[in-house]
């Protein structure tokens, strides 16, 4: 055996580790894209429920949010809008009170996250009201828009699931079809939403939940909101999992967000994403494995679920990018061990080449399947569809790069992407009112 096939042997085992991260995400894809979304039993029971907003220097937004959650259908003696003003320096304390939300205040500049937010938002709760005093929390962004049923059909996924699992729903784009840009954003979504969360439903593993537009029992939260990192709703999945809990999708239940519309925006909150992924699996890395195989698991399909939270987390992207970098150097040094440039080129650099091209081609065709497959994406130019279907591989990719400046970056702080989108609650559901009569 001489030099290159040691080399490819060696590189191969490690190709193939890399690569069984992505097995149980194809079987995810496949069941997401052959599977229908669950619909839950309505039930007349109607549950009281807090509603957290955590706002900074959101003034522009808020009050279209809060008018959303009274317009909703629910009964609105079920609901307590409460928003934390953290950090602010506008009047978004001011305009939530004008629109009816009980408001907290508070300033430290050392706590930016959203976790922290939430952290205060549990302790005043607790302690002003009590947390029994609420069924459940629903969690959202102060740019998030909600449909008109959200409430309901959010509350008959609790009730079916009898109080105990978190429930995440549907993330749809207030200004999808702005540009290309906020297009590849909306289709992360729909992808992570209507196939991804579809697909962990239908095998029984657990969905994850996205930033905002999820809910919680009182029961999750009776000691805190302990989470402060910046990806705390991953984290907060993985705390779920590893006490048995999974996180349910009602895909049925519709909310609004807003995306960035310029590159710089783009850029600062995915990295703020990547440093947040790398946080947690410093953090979760070893009790993730420990819990993978762990004998006494009950719920084998817990397993399953932690394996996949455990792939989410790990820098997969960069892993595969440096091997393929590592094989194309060592292979560089053929011709000292008698090889010819022309055969190793033609046989091992070409067929990768091909490879990344089939990569490349299979995230264009899962782009085009989000469209296809939810027909809830509004105002979405073909122009606009084509060029995002087009570019969605590279905006994908860009989460390598971005990995590899975190590996240089020492420090990182919080930093606010602004929200200027005004769509409102009649915005969208006057449309869909329409829609549901025809």
């Amino acid at each position: 055996m001489g030099y290159v096939e040691i080399i490819n042997l060696v590189i191969t085992f490690f190709v193939l580790l890399v690569a069984a991260t992505y097995i149980g995400y194809y079987f995810i894809l496949l069941a997401g894209i052959f599977s229908k979304q669950k619909i839950f039993p309505k039930c007349d029971e109607k549950l009281k429920y807090g509603v957290i907003i955590c706002a900074r220097n959101e003034e522009i937004v808020i009050g279209n949010l809060i008018k959303s959650v009274y317009k909703c259908l629910y009964p609105q003696n079920k609901l307590t809008v409460f928003v934390m003003a953290h950090n602010c320096t506008d009047n978004t304390a001011e305009v939530a009170r004008t629109n009816g939300a009980i408001v907290y205040e508070y300033n430290n500049a050392d706590e930016k996250t959203k976790g922290y937010a939430l952290k205060h938002m549990f302790e005043v709760i607790s302690r002003d009201y009590g947390i029994d005093s609420f069924d459940g929390y629903h969690i959202f962004d102060a740019d998030n828009i909600l449909d008109k049923d959200y409430f309901d059909k959010m509350n008959d996924a609790f009730l079916y699931y009898d109080r105990k699992c978190a429930i995440t729903s549907f993330r749809n784009s207030k200004n999808f079809g702005e540009n290309i840009q906020t297009a590849m954003y909306g289709i992360l979504y729909v992808m992570g939403c209507t196939i991804e969360s579809t697909g962990r439903m239908a095998l029984g593993s657990s969905a994850r939940i996205l930033g905002s537009g999820f809910l919680v029992s009182n029961k999750m939260v009776e000691n805190g909101w302990n989470i402060t990192n910046l990806s705390d709703d991953t984290d907060f999945t993985i705390e779920q999992v590893m006490k048995g809990n999974r996180v349910q999708y009602c895909g049925e239940a519709m909310y609004y967000d807003e995306h960035p519309t310029k590159f710089r925006d783009m850029w600062r909150q995915r990295l703020r994403w990547a440093k947040g992924s790398q946080i947690v699996c410093n953090k979760r890395f070893g009790s993730l494995m420990k819990y993978i195989f762990e004998p006494d698991i009950q719920e084998k399909r817990l397993r399953w679920a932690a394996y996949d939270l455990l792939c989410t987390i790990l820098p997969v992207g960069l892993m595969g990018m440096c091997l393929t970098l590592l094989h194309m150097i060592l292979l560089s040094f053929a011709p000292l061990f008698g090889y010819a440039s022309a055969d190793v080129w033609s046989k091992y650099f070409i067929p990768s080449a091909f490879g990344f091209a089939g990569g490349i081609l299979l995230m264009m065709l899962l782009a085009a399947l989000s469209y296809i497959k939810e027909r809830r994406i509004k105002n979405v130019s073909l122009k606009i569809k084509i060029f995002s279907i087009i570019l969605y591989p590279f905006f994908s990719l860009l989460l390598v790069v971005l990995q590899v400046v975190m590996l240089f970056t020492r420090k990182f702080s919080w930093t606010q992407i602004n929200h200027t989108d005004t769509s409102n609650y009649e915005t969208f559901n006057s449309e869909s009112q329409e829609n549901k009569k025809s």
